[in-house]
């Protein structure tokens, strides 16, 4: 199973006029970490410096610190899990 198939099955807690993709949010958010961010603003900066990654997690344009708080607040860690 490819990550984005395993993030897509995450059920979206998110009202159906979403902007960004789940998988994608979640993706950029471990992409992050992983290069060593270790905070949501510091995961929008992120986004912000790396525009070239972005179509490949399906987004548009970089993710505001205000939609990353939203998501990760209203996300069931057990359906993450």
């Amino acid at each position: 199973m490819t990550l984005r198939k395993a993030l897509s099955q995450v059920p979206d807690p998110r009202a159906h006029n979403r902007r960004y993709p789940l998988w994608g949010l979640l993706a950029l958010i471990l992409l992050a970490f992983l290069s060593r961010v270790d905070s949501l603003r510091g995961v929008a900066r992120f986004a912000r410096a790396h525009p070239h990654l972005l179509p490949h997690l399906g987004l548009r344009k970089p993710p505001g610190h205000t939609a990353l708080t939203g998501l990760l607040h209203r996300l069931d860690p057990q359906a993450l899990a």
